[in-house]
């Protein structure tokens, strides 16, 4: 076992709450652009429903995809990286770290 390090110590506590900030900031901002989709579909929504002469059930349609978009495409997402993430460590030999989510 090596000798304790304080200075070692007191980088990696500062390199911590670095990465604890950043990971609250980068949170706020997805939420905020979240919302910021959420408004903007809404207004996408009241134009296609005032504007445009459709279907009663294709208005229902482009309204259920434009509510759910951010939930499906956040899946697709999730799939296609866990993908990624085993071939790349099925090619290199090396196991992937399991993640709680």
């Amino acid at each position: 076992m090596g000798k304790y390090d304080k200075s070692d110590a007191e980088l990696k506590h500062t390199k911590a709450n670095y990465q604890v900030n950043k990971l609250a900031q980068l949170n706020d901002i997805n939420w905020y652009l979240f919302i910021i989709y959420y408004v903007v579909s809404i207004c996408a929504i009241l134009v296609i429903y005032f504007q445009y002469d459709l279907n009663k059930y294709v208005k229902i349609l482009i309204t259920i995809l434009f509510l759910i978009y951010p939930f499906v495409i956040r899946s697709i997402e999730m799939a296609v990286l866990k993908g990624t993430e085993f071939n790349e460590s099925l090619f290199y030999g090396v196991p992937t770290k399991e993640k709680i989510e």
